[in-house]
C-alpha cells in the first residue's frame, strides 16, 4: 500500500510512481495513452516540481473556475499554461526584460508579446497575464490571489535577505486561506551556495521561508531522501553538455570557468540529458529539489 505523499518534501524517485502524483506528472507534460509507461525512465525534477505545485493548488482549494493564481519567477514553464485550463486567470511574473538574470535561461521579452511560444499543450490565452516584475517587490494589493507558485526561482533572487523579502511579499498578496506552492534547491552535501544561487539547508530553509511567518505547513516538513534516489546522482557538467542549461548568469559562468569548466560552443551538437535527473553533483555540492506547500491562515 502506498503511503500518503507529503506536501513538504524532497524529490524522490518513488514519487514518480506514486498514484497521487503520477497522473499529474503525465497531465502537466501533456502525455497521452500512446506513452503508457511515462514517466518511467524519464524522471526529471522539474516535472516533479510542477506536478507537486498542481497537486498543492488542487488539494487546497485554489484550482477552481473563479481562482486567480500568481507565478513568481515563473519564466515560461508549463505550469503557467496548464493552469489556464483550470482557473480564471494566471498572472506570470518574472524579469522578462532583463538580459543578465536567471530569467534568460528559459524566458525573455517574447513572453510579454507572444506567450504561446514554448507551450506544449492546449491552453487558454485569454486567461494569462504576463508581467515584468521583481519577485521581491510584487506590485499587487494585499490579499489578491487564491494561490501562488514559484518553482526553481527564489534561490536566484539574491541574498537570503532578498529571498526573505520575496517570501514576505508572497504572504502579503496571498488571500487568507490561500495556498503557496514553493519549490527551490536543497543542499544534501557541501558548503553553502554557488555564485548567484542559494542551495538551502534545513536551517536556511526554516529561517528564510518559515520562521517568523504565519504560514501553516500543509504537512510536516520531511527532508529525508532514500538511497534509491541518491543512486541517481548526475554530474552538473554532463547537464551543461546536454544543453539543458544553455545560458548561465555571468557570476556563475565566471566562477565555473575559474574552476576549469569550459562551456560548449553554441554550434556543438549536444548530447541527450542524462535521466533520471533528480540529484545533481558539482564538485563538493550535491543537491535536489524541495517542495513546500504553505497555507495562509484565514
Amino acid at each position: 500500500m502506498n503511503q500518503a505523499l507529503s506536501y513538504c518534501k524532497l524529490c524522490e524517485l518513488a514519487d514518480f510512481r506514486h498514484p497521487e502524483l503520477r497522473p499529474l506528472i503525465r497531465d502537466v507534460n501533456g502525455v497521452g495513452e500512446d506513452r503508457p509507461d511515462f514517466p518511467e525512465g524519464e524522471e526529471h525534477r522539474k516535472s516533479w516540481e510542477i506536478a507537486m505545485t498542481a497537486r498543492a493548488l488542487r488539494d487546497h482549494g485554489a484550482l477552481r473556475d473563479d481562482a486567480e493564481i500568481l507565478g513568481v519567477g515563473a519564466g515560461q514553464e508549463s505550469t503557467i499554461f496548464w493552469l489556464t485550463r483550470h482557473v480564471r486567470r494566471v498572472f506570470a511574473t518574472d524579469l522578462y526584460l532583463e538580459e543578465d538574470s536567471w530569467s534568460e535561461t528559459d524566458s525573455g521579452p517574447g513572453m510579454l508579446v507572444s506567450p504561446a511560444w514554448g507551450a506544449e499543450q492546449g491552453w487558454n490565452p485569454r486567461r494569462l497575464v504576463a508581467q515584468h516584475m521583481d519577485g521581491t517587490r510584487l506590485n499587487y494589493e494585499d490579499d489578491s490571489f487564491d494561490g501562488i507558485f514559484s518553482s526553481g526561482s527564489i534561490e536566484h533572487f539574491g541574498s537570503l535577505k532578498d529571498i526573505r523579502r520575496s517570501v514576505e511579499e508572497m504572504f502579503r498578496v496571498l488571500k487568507p486561506g490561500g495556498v503557496a506552492a514553493i519549490a527551490t534547491e536543497y543542499r544534501i552535501e557541501g558548503p553553502p551556495g554557488l555564485p548567484g544561487t542559494v542551495l538551502f539547508d534545513e536551517d536556511q530553509l526554516r529561517s528564510v521561508v518559515l520562521d517568523g511567518m504565519k504560514w501553516e505547513l500543509a504537512s510536516p516538513l520531511d527532508l529525508s531522501i532514500d538511497e534509491e534516489t541518491l543512486l541517481t546522482v548526475v554530474e552538473w557538467r554532463s547537464l551543461m553538455k546536454s544543453g539543458e542549461y544553455p545560458t548561465l548568469p555571468r557570476r556563475l559562468l565566471s566562477a565555473l570557468r575559474g574552476q576549469g569548466w569550459d562551456p560548449p560552443e553554441p554550434d556543438v551538437e549536444f548530447v541527450p540529458p542524462p535521466l533520471p535527473h533528480l540529484v545533481i553533483r558539482f564538485d563538493d555540492y550535491i543537491w535536489t529539489s524541495v517542495h513546500l506547500t504553505l497555507i495562509k491562515p484565514s
